[in-house]
């Protein structure tokens, strides 16, 4: 049997040796001369069973063109969708939050009517019918989708019987502010509609937080979302874990560290985790470099003293963001369907609607085309972009993730800390 050198490996040379990163896996380790030497010799692998083991359990070492295989995957989800069904849904595009970067600002604002309850509910029932699904995935979005808790639940706990009756796998999944996700909430929600996973967010430590993450009556919600975490955490909730996005700007960069310090005064839990985006107003999250730079020096120092899990390596998607797949949609509160968050209370790219439960093939197919780009697939940093945002390349906007030029960093940095 032949073997290959991953396609998706990174390598850093460095004094004392290599620094070998695979995209797929996110393996990452230190070769030293007598690894290295092995590495860059394949007539000696298959001689050396233990070192060979190593290599092929990390991905490093692979018995297949992995990148014609991933593009092979890639394509055939865009083309042909999933075996998943993943819906969003926004019970409410209201908020009792006043962020001033949001991007529900001036958007439209208005909840989910029982007669669009209902139609919702029907066109995903039928969606279900229309092709074998392993699974179904609902997120509730808003606004803030727990205004609307009777919403998430009507339509959460109905679609999970249908789901149930056909033997399918079901999940839920909330992105919330985290000020009404309290104990009782969270039980409630896996209890009726299994929800498995919630985002909660932070904007630095209680002092940035709560100039950025108010409410309408100018309160600030740092002390609140903690009680609610404390509370969720002490309870032990079976089978629902916990990301917590911090949100990074060049002004409460500094107060990270305060901001970790009293995440580590919370219960510990490995069901919760902690990841940092970049804040910029109506775009995708990416870093730009001066960013990027601040992040590691001050940030990724910060992953030593957590006590939670905190994810630094980017992650390798198959098929990228569920919008540009057919077996994506987003229901807006009005029911509206569309193929992104970002267009949550525009009326645009809108591809049909759950009262005739109609699609327009032709505004569906510009999603899953617009990433089928021959340079990306040349591209080793694919698994990680999937071919950038497909909002940002409908709108006519070049967008190549920031890894490319800053993945070697982020690794020689993890590895100086480290060493």
């Amino acid at each position: 049997m032949a073997y290959y050198k991953s396609f998706y490996n990174v390598e850093i040379p460095i004094k004392k040796g290599l620094l070998l990163y695979n995209i797929l896996s996110q393996s990452f380790v230190f070769l030293d001369k007598e690894y290295l030497d092995y590495y860059r010799n394949p007539d000696r692998w298959e001689t050396d069973t233990e070192k060979f083991e190593e290599f092929r359990d990390k991905n490093f070492i692979v018995d297949f063109d992995d990148r014609q295989e991933f593009i092979k995957k890639h394509v055939d989800i865009l083309k042909n969708g999933a075996k998943s069904l993943s819906i969003s849904i926004v019970p409410t595009t209201t908020c009792n939050f006043r962020c001033d970067y949001c991007f529900e600002k001036n958007k439209k604002l208005y909840s989910m009517d029982e007669y669009i309850c209902e139609k919702t509910v029907k066109f995903i029932e039928n969606k279900i019918e229309s092709k074998e699904y392993d699974s179904v995935h609902l997120t509730y979005i808003g606004g803030e989708p727990l205004i609307r808790q009777d919403i998430v639940i009507n339509t959460g706990s109905r679609i999970k019987s249908i789901c149930d009756k056909n033997n399918i796998k079901f999940s839920t999944g909330l992105i919330t502010n985290g000020f009404y996700f309290n104990k009782n909430t969270a039980k409630t929600l896996v209890d009726e509609i299994a929800l498995g996973f919630c985002q909660i967010t932070f904007d630095g430590n209680r002092y940035y937080h709560n100039r950025k993450r108010f409410t309408k009556g100018n309160k600030g919600s740092y002390d609140a979302i903690f009680c609610n975490l404390r509370e969720i955490l002490d309870s032990n909730i079976d089978n629902l874990f916990i990301s917590v996005r911090v949100q990074i700007t060049r002004e409460n960069i500094d107060s990270i560290s305060e901001f970790i310090d009293d995440f580590n005064k919370l219960p510990y839990s490995d069901k919760v985790s902690i990841y940092f985006s970049p804040v910029y107003e109506n775009e995708c999250d990416t870093f730009d470099n001066d960013l990027f730079d601040l992040f590691l020096e001050k940030i990724i120092p910060l992953t030593m003293k957590s006590n939670f899990k905190i994810n630094i390596y980017p992650n390798a998607v198959l098929g990228g963001c569920s919008v540009a797949s057919k077996d994506g949609y987003l229901i807006d509160a009005n029911g509206d369907i569309k193929k992104c968050w970002e267009l949550i209370g525009k009326d645009k790219y809108i591809i049909g609607n759950v009262v005739n439960g109609k699609i327009n093939e032709k505004i569906e197919e510009l999603w899953s085309k617009i990433n089928l780009n021959e340079r990306c697939f040349k591209c080793k940093y694919l698994p990680i972009c999937n071919g950038g945002c497909p909002y940002k390349r409908i709108e006519n906007k070049s967008f190549c993730v920031h890894w490319k030029e800053n993945l070697n960093k982020l690794l020689v940095r993890m590895y100086e800390l480290n060493e």
